[in-house]
């Protein structure tokens, strides 16, 4: 079961089944023991969970569109050490595309309110890319992606856990970078989710989604851009080997003896051309 938050709630969301597991660090480090999923959900749940709650998505988070009826309370701290940002879980999807998603805790002390937000690691490394771009005077450290080696054994994301929790709290402890437009969307400090956490969570779940959807599109352009040169090719070679066959029957036309075994090797030559070119298709 996934840390913080009513256990209810999390309970009746009909798409996450949760191993706990616990973490072997010490609290020293003042994180939270994670928790991880190992269980995907099928296309079942994931259509009846988008079914029932479409709507209330849409109005979940500052990033899409939200309906006005749904009130919101800003809660943009007056001072930037009443906000704590742990991360307190994490989860790893492995519908289609695996990816894992971290569970964020937004705490603010000013008015004893707290939220839910979930991030995947693509979200932190757009987030670093703003602030870089914004404030090219600050040293931000993120953790680097890993390219090789699984990126989802426990040691791994817990070490990765300890670093993105540096990155939240050097933004926590700077009044300029906590008070930025980039910062407040990722954070939704200006418009909390006002309900069940497993909202935000299935839009960072539906993103990654679209994500993989994008990449496999642009792998099949560029398959199908391979497969228009392959054939460009194989009609050249074709259109040679007709040329070739043409000469040899002009070179060789004088010669009786020449002639009926130079018009079998050019008509073999071109039907296999052909055989391959059709194969193709």
């Amino acid at each position: 079961m996934m840390t913080g938050r009513n256990e209810d709630q999390i309970n009746r969301m009909p798409n996450v089944s949760l191993l706990s597991k616990q973490s072997s660090r010490s609290s020293s480090d003042g994180l939270p023991s994670p928790t991880i999923s190992s269980s995907p959900f099928s296309d079942r749940q994931q259509n009846q969970f988008v079914n029932e709650y479409a709507l209330r998505r849409f109005a979940s988070t500052p990033v899409l569109p939200y309906s006005s009826a749904i009130s919101y309370k800003s809660v943009i701290p007056e001072k930037i050490e009443s906000v704590d940002i742990p991360i307190v879980g994490y989860e790893v999807m492995e519908e289609r595309a695996r990816f894992t998603v971290y569970k964020l805790k937004v705490e603010n002390k000013a008015y004893g309110e707290t939220w839910f937000v979930f991030r995947r690691y693509t979200d932190f490394v757009r987030l670093h890319t703003k602030l870089k771009s914004e404030f090219p005077n600050y040293n931000l450290n993120l953790p680097k992606k890993k390219w090789f080696g699984d990126n989802f054994n426990t040691n791994f994301i817990e070490n990765r856990i300890s670093g993105l929790q540096a990155f939240i709290n050097a933004i926590a402890k700077d009044e300029k970078l906590i008070g930025s437009s980039v910062v407040k969307d990722f954070f939704c400090l200006d418009e909390p989710p006002s309900y069940s956490d497993g909202i935000e969570e299935s839009r960072a779940v539906l993103e990654a989604f679209e994500e993989t959807i994008y990449h496999l599109r642009l792998q099949l352009r560029e398959k199908e851009a391979e497969l228009d040169a392959l054939k460009l090719g194989i009609n050249v070679a074709q259109e040679k080997a007709v040329t070739l066959s043409q000469k040899l029957v002009e070179i060789t036309s004088s010669c009786g003896k020449c002639d009926d075994k130079v018009n079998d090797i050019s008509a073999k030559l071109q039907r296999v051309l052909c055989s391959n070119f059709q194969d193709l298709f």
